[in-house]
């Protein structure tokens, strides 16, 4: 999944996303504010279950579902392995012809 910019504070866009199955989301990020970035990426990647990988202004960060930093660049090696991990099923329900709670 991609997630644009801001996106990153908002919670429920990853959420969705991670609900529709995505393996991991991206998200690229003209700013940096290593503080305030750092931080939304790890909470949105615990409360997701899903991998985050953020990116902008020549630095890199991945945070995995239990909402640790496996990655941050430049402090980390360019190149490096990761493996999905999910901790959970998804329960998917979809019904034809339902429109507003009508049949």
């Amino acid at each position: 999944g991609v997630v644009i910019a801001e996106d990153l504070c908002f919670p429920e866009t990853i959420r969705a996303l991670s609900l529709c199955g995505s393996d991991f989301i991206v998200c690229p990020f003209g700013a940096f504010s290593l503080r305030l970035q750092k931080t939304l990426v790890c909470a949105n990647a615990y409360f997701s279950g899903t991998p985050i990988l953020f990116c902008g202004k020549g630095r890199c960060m991945i945070a995995d579902p239990c909402g640790e930093l496996v990655f941050e660049s430049p402090h980390s090696p360019i190149y490096f392995a990761y493996e999905t991990k999910k901790e959970y099923h998804l329960i998917e329900t979809r019904r034809k012809g339902v429109f507003n709670g009508y049949t």
